[in-house]
This record gives C-alpha cells, structure tokens and sequence, in this order.
C-alpha cells in the first residue's frame, strides 16, 4: 500500500510482519511483528500518520509508522478479515470478514461503533462513499454475489443489489 504522499509504501504476508519501505531509495526502514498469522491488508490513513493492518488472526490493527508502536488493536470478527478501509475523514475504520459481518470501528481507539449483517456469505470488500455517509459491502458465495449498501452513521441497510449472479470481491464509489 502506498501513504498518501506516495513517500512510503508498507507491505505484508506470509511472514505475519509489516515491512515500510522508502519509495525514493527502495530500502526497508522498518520492520514490524505485526500479525499471528497472514498479514491480507494494509491501508494508509487519509493524512498518512497511520497504518491499518488485518489478516487472518481476525484483529484489526493501527500502526503509527513513525515508530512501529500499535496504537490499538480490534477484535471482534469471529473469521479472518479480507479487507478494512478508512473513512474519508479519517475518523472511523470498516473491516469486513469471512464471518458475514461488516465491522465500524472508532479510529482513534479501535471502539467497535456498529456491527452490520445482513450477508448471507463472507464479505469481501467494503468502501465508503466519498462523502462518509453510506459504506458498500460486497461478496457472496457459489453463484450468488451479494453488494449492499448501508448508512454508515445509524447501521441500517440502504439499498440491497439484485441479480448479481457471481460473487464480488471489490467494489469502488465514483468520486462524483
């Protein structure tokens, strides 16, 4: 993933560790024991102070890159996390999970703010609308994909997709 100002880029995997790397001189700057198992995803805060990071331990966990040290770490999702994103404004984080949930977390602590289920399968991906106000959650299972939409701010289920007929793994709102 690289920071917002393109100066950093963090990678993840096998190793359960989080690597920062300068983008300018291709050398690893810091190395951190981030995870039990699979690191899945990492993602920047909107000002780039703070790394997300999930895998397959099931937590959520914010990393300040300037030292290494974990802020706060989420646990709550009962199966591995496939994807976690920042809100736009930076204060809330969404993990969504092979456990069917979608997951709202206070950014500044890790609080568990709202839990959203309503899928029938793992979810995949998840994306918040440009604005903040409604979060997509996407995924499925067999022949059935699932894409939902909800108000990010009271947890309700906004608008349901019909007729997807495969399983979706990523979505993205359209800046307009």
């Amino acid at each position: 993933a690289w920071s917002p100002d393109g100066r950093w880029l963090a990678s993840g995997g096998f190793d359960h560790k989080v690597h920062l790397w300068d983008a300018t001189t291709g050398l690893c700057v810091r190395v951190i024991q981030a995870h039990t198992d699979l690191v899945y995803r990492l993602v920047w805060s909107p000002d780039g102070q703070w790394l997300a990071s999930t895998g397959r331990d099931q937590t959520v966990r914010i990393w300040d890159i300037h030292t290494g040290a974990c802020r706060w770490i989420a646990r709550g999702h009962t199966s591995p996390i496939n994807e976690v994103v920042w809100s736009p404004d930076g204060q809330r984080l969404a993990s969504c999970s092979e456990d069917h949930t979608v997951r709202l977390w206070r950014a500044t602590d890790g609080l568990l703010l709202q839990t959203l289920a309503g899928h029938k399968s793992a979810v995949a991906g998840v994306a918040w609308s440009p604005d903040g106000r409604l979060l997509a959650s996407a995924g499925g299972g067999g022949a059935l994909g699932e894409l939902l939409v909800w108000d990010a701010e009271s947890g309700e289920l906004w608008r349901a997709f019909a007729g997807i007929t495969s399983v979706v793994f990523k979505i993205a709102w359209s800046k307009d």
